[in-house]
């Protein structure tokens, strides 16, 4: 069943994991992660959605992607870089219709780390779907 606006409070947020704890060593974009997402689901008064993304890299000569993308459309919704040894902390907020189709889709973590040797990796500790409403 639908949330209902009434049913939500200025602190509420739906948080849906994609991926957790992924490791990829190949320089091709690999599948970590994914759910289906229907926006239209939930009430749109107030709401934010962000694309959260938690990594980083083994080694700073390489550079770490990871990417939303949309599998039922063949898109790309987002792609975050980083070259970081630390946890770099990305997201970016989705706008239904916009960036996001207001309908269900399958969208897909994918990651890849430039340039490719089979040892450095780009580690995605967490991405998810972060809603919330204001």
């Amino acid at each position: 069943m639908p949330i209902a606006a009434k049913q939500l409070d200025a602190s509420q947020q739906i948080i849906i994991p994609l991926a957790i704890d992924a490791h990829v060593t190949t320089g091709g974009y690999t599948v970590i992660g994914g759910d289906e997402f229907d926006p239209s689901l939930l009430p749109s008064d107030n709401r934010t959605i962000q694309f959260v993304v938690r990594f980083l890299t083994t080694n700073i000569a390489n550079d770490g992607y990871v990417r939303l993308y949309n599998v039922t459309d063949g898109l790309e919704v987002i792609e975050f870089q980083t070259n970081s040894l630390n946890v770099d902390k990305q997201f970016m907020n989705l706008t239904a219709a916009v960036d996001i189709p207001n309908s269900e889709k399958t969208y897909e973590v994918q990651s890849k780390i430039i340039p490719s040797d089979g040892v450095q990796s780009v580690i995605c500790q967490k991405s998810e779907f972060r809603i919330k409403w204001k």
